[in-house]
């Protein structure tokens, strides 16, 4: 009996598949996502763009620079990381900061040349999360999995490690 129910479910599916024309619908789409963003000023240009930060799941991440006056656009694919969810300028410069995740890294965008200037690697972190700018002009965030206080230097773009706030990080 069930045989035979098996192979009558087979021939009617054999049949439909059969009936049915398969038609290409194109490439499928790529996964693209913001995770993201903040108000960044080329003082070169005297501009204000909308940053954010794409994540892809083909290729390494993107900044894009939304102009919002003129709606020009500007893409810069990122050297590594899957995306970001740390973006931020840094503080008294022409450059962006964005920290990316599964790799632990701050990649260093500089709006007037409109290229990546440098990549710092954050041994043993997978994930850079927020940045936030103090007083004395650096850029602190935290990473993961480490839970390590990090701070951002303008002057030379190196990072000091603050340590960890609290065990077992």
């Amino acid at each position: 009996m069930r045989v035979t129910v098996l192979f009558l479910a087979a021939v009617l599916v054999s049949s439909a598949l059969r009936a049915a024309p398969v038609e290409s619908l194109g490439r499928p789409c790529t996964p693209i996502h913001y995770l993201g963003g903040a108000a960044v000023r080329d003082t070169a240009e005297d501009v204000t763009y909308v940053a954010l930060s794409a994540a892809n799941e083909a290729d390494p991440m993107s900044l894009l620079f939304v102009n919002p006056e003129t709606d020009d656009v500007r893409v810069a694919q990122a050297p590594a990381g899957s995306g970001a969810w740390a973006l931020a300028q840094i503080p008294g410069t022409n450059q962006v900061a964005a920290g990316t995740y599964y790799d632990g890294k701050v990649l260093v965008f500089d709006l007037a040349e409109g290229r990546f200037v440098k990549e710092i690697p954050l041994e043993n972190q997978a994930c850079i999360w927020n940045f936030a700018a103090g007083r004395d002009n650096r850029l602190y965030f935290g990473t993961y999995p480490g839970g390590l206080l990090c701070a951002l230097n303008p002057g030379d773009l190196s990072v000091e490690v603050l340590g960890a706030g609290a065990p077992p990080n």
